[in-house]
């Protein structure tokens, strides 16, 4: 929070390939680790068993930009074609308090949306490599 206010959609600009994506509406991502038990002879609980490190997001932009998006990308551009995503804001013309970088991206999905008194929208699948949170890893 900056000055009472806390930070919302606007404070946020989006960077994909093609440079910042002014028009998106929406932009979601979580990254996880599983980490199950492991047992000792007696059921009891010795240490855990890392898992591997998982990264998805979504992505909603209208239909014009993500044709630009899947355009720059290129023919096979579903599940080849790599790029990143960065997500950064600050406040009030402030310098940036966050910046999260999605890297090594690949749409796995996509899907349009079109109802009436809205815009036509496509909703990309993407996963990632790894998500960094100002440049920290979550896993080495």
């Amino acid at each position: 929070m900056i000055n009472g206010k806390h930070m919302d959609w606007e404070c946020i600009q989006i960077m994909g390939p093609g440079g910042l994506m002014v028009l998106a509406k929406s932009i979601r991502y979580n990254d996880g680790r599983d980490a199950d038990p492991a047992y000792d002879g007696k059921g009891k609980i010795s240490g855990r068993i890392r898992k591997g490190y998982t990264a998805e997001a979504e992505l909603e932009v209208p239909r014009a930009e993500g044709d630009d998006l899947m355009g720059a990308l290129g023919s096979g551009f579903m599940g080849k074609a790599e790029f990143s995503i960065i997500v950064a804001g600050g406040d009030d013309g402030s310098a940036t308090s966050f910046s999260d970088t999605l890297s090594e991206c690949v749409i796995t999905g996509r899907e349009l949306s079109a109802s009436q008194d809205n815009e036509v929208v496509w909703k990309l699948t993407v996963k990632p490599k790894e998500i960094l949170t100002n440049g920290v890893k979550p896993v080495v």
